[in-house]
């Protein structure tokens, strides 16, 4: 649901920001968006490395981390995520410098096209087996 929100919301406000070329109300509306965009980023990295983690035995967890397609998967997601947040940062910084909101926009498309490649590589850890050793 968070990364529904976040992305789903992170469209519409592009839509609505090209449709306002040149009205301040642009900026104010990345801005809300982004404060929001921040507690959606915790929640979903949150929940969801934890969510991984927990099936799998502590003493474990680097092992199978480097060494399953199932871990490596789950490592790529986390840094894709991560550069997801970098992005972020990227587009509310050009957003508070420039005069015009639209230069906040290509780092914001990128963000986009980042959050569909984490979208895939989710449904690929569906699909991978949870690689569980008791050992």
């Amino acid at each position: 649901m968070c990364a529904a929100l976040w992305v789903g919301g992170l469209l519409h406000a592009l839509r609505t920001l090209r449709q306002w070329r040149g009205i301040e109300a642009g900026a104010a509306l990345l801005g809300l968006y982004a404060r929001v965009a921040g507690v959606l980023l915790a929640a979903i990295t949150a929940t969801g490395v934890c969510s991984s983690l927990r099936r799998m035995p502590v003493g474990t967890i680097l092992d199978q981390l480097t060494t399953t397609a199932y871990g490596r998967t789950l490592l790529a997601k986390v840094l894709l995520v991560a550069a997801v947040a970098v992005l972020a940062l990227w587009a509310r910084s050009r957003l508070r410098r420039a005069t015009d909101p639209l230069t906040a926009c290509s780092p914001a498309r990128a963000e986009v096209v980042a959050l569909g490649v984490v979208v895939v590589l989710s449904g690929l850890l569906t699909a991978l087996p949870v690689p569980i050793r008791w050992h």
